[in-house]
């Protein structure tokens, strides 16, 4: 297998592979692409705007067609084929493979600034440290303070509006990954020769859950969105340490002649058809129209409640309590909540591999396009969220029937978005606000 670098560009470049990896340091030189790479982050990226746009699509069109669906409450829509239950079961899939492959991706990506911090390399960590700002510093600076903006005079989400001072350290939108990806890069000088670094990092990610979360005075937004991104570090570090090149070659090659290389890819496709289905049984069953245990099926009741699935996958809140009232779970169930962000781990992780062993390994038409990831995690949003202002403003919403908004909702829209976004024309027109050439102002010496 290539090595870090031509795996997925250096480290400062977590979803846009492709520079030269010695720019500024001693990292190696190799321009060489990896076409698996690219088209497991090809795909991931879509699974990322297809999870937000089935969420807005829920949240926007279906839930108001139930009056405003209240906690755990299933939903009012006529769904005689259960298609609606089939697209939260595939929600949940995409909430569990998307963002904890991509994470494992970026521990990939991040093996070249690990190997530094184990040599010891000094010149090394300072180059790829002093890259990692432009590439995810700024980033979050320039499209932090953009999401800020959008929210508060145009989709009108933040109710009421921040008001000074802006809560500027707390991510909105898609920008938390940046902020939590700076952090987990940064912490590879210190945990690289750390014994046992995979087991010490999944026990913090479970005793995160018992920390309060810092939260802005302004807004309540959480600070840094503490608990998804210390709750995804261990994912991160997995790919990082264990994912390596030996490990990787084994679970990539197709092996389409051998017995167990059939069995693999068999499995494989069974866990990935599965997990949408299971979840669409279990969510068919967790709801009713009489009013619920506010604690939640999770910790009760029958079957399993669309709203606490959901928040389980996002991580977000710590296991009493949270930003939602009704999703606080009692103390007594503090043992049970540690057992489920176990599953989280152990069904994100699976689901990743299962996904990696899926993934052609050849050039297909869109590795190209797998380069450019970083232009569709940060566009997307506007995109998705204009779609709708649009829509509700128009009156178009109200004039179309529910098949056809879920159509272009969770069909068009998401596949038009996604493709669209990772395309060289559309890296030409907004390199300038994703990958704004500041490198040469903040650092000289590197650019010379």
């Amino acid at each position: 297998m290539a090595d870090v670098e031509s795996r997925g560009g250096d480290e400062s470049t977590p979803l846009i592979a492709g520079k030269s990896a010695n720019r500024g340091g001693s990292a190696s030189a190799s321009t060489s692409r990896d076409a698996h790479l690219d088209n497991c982050k090809f795909w991931l990226m879509c699974a990322v705007v297809f999870n937000h746009a089935f969420q807005d699509f829920f949240k926007s069109v279906l839930d108001k067609e139930a009056g405003g669906r209240p906690w755990c409450q299933p939903d009012v829509a006529p769904d005689r084929f259960g298609v609606y239950a089939l697209a939260r079961g595939t929600y949940m899939y995409l909430n569990l493979l998307g963002m904890p492959a991509f994470t494992l991706v970026s521990g990939i990506c991040s093996r070249g600034l690990l190997r530094c911090a184990t040599d010891d390399d000094g010149t090394g960590l300072a180059a790829r440290s002093r890259r990692m700002v432009e590439s995810l510093v700024v980033p979050y600076v320039v499209w932090q303070t953009f999401f800020l903006i959008y929210g508060t005079y145009v989709s009108k989400e933040f109710e009421p509006a921040p008001a000074h001072p802006v809560p500027f350290m707390s991510p909105v939108g898609v920008t938390w990954y940046l902020t939590a990806l700076f952090v987990w890069r940064c912490s590879l000088q210190f945990i690289a020769k750390l014994r046992n670094v995979v087991a010490v990092t999944f026990a913090a990610g479970l005793a995160v859950g018992f920390v309060d979360t810092p939260r802005t005075e302004n807004g309540g937004l959480p600070f840094l969105d503490y608990q998804r991104a210390a709750a995804f570090a261990p994912i991160f570090y997995v790919g990082a340490t264990v994912l390596t090149e030996d490990v990787m070659r084994r679970l990539t090659d197709d092996g389409t002649t051998s017995a167990w290389g059939k069995t693999k890819r068999a499995a494989a496709w069974a866990a990935t058809a599965a997990t949408p289905a299971l979840f669409a049984i279990a969510f068919s069953v967790g709801g009713s129209e009489e009013s619920r245990d506010p604690r939640g099926s999770f910790f009760g009741s029958p079957g399993i409640c669309f709203d606490e699935a959901q928040r389980w996958a996002w991580t977000m809140d710590p296991y009493v309590g949270g930003v939602d009232a009704a999703a606080g779970v009692g103390v007594e169930f503090v043992g049970v909540a540690v057992l489920l962000r176990l599953a989280f781990y152990a069904c994100s992780v699976s689901l990743a591999i299962a996904f990696f062993v899926i993934v052609p390994r050849g050039e297909r038409w869109y590795t190209e396009r797998g380069s450019r990831t970083m232009y569709a995690y940060l566009l997307h949003l506007p995109v998705i969220r204009s779609y709708e202002l649009v829509r509700d403003e128009t009156g178009l919403g109200a004039r179309m029937p529910l098949w056809a908004s879920a159509a272009v909702s969770m069909a068009a829209l998401p596949l038009t978005t996604s493709v669209g976004l990772m395309s060289a024309r559309c890296e030409a027109w907004t390199r300038w606000a994703v990958e704004p050439n500041v490198g040469r102002w903040l650092f000289p010496d590197d650019h010379a």
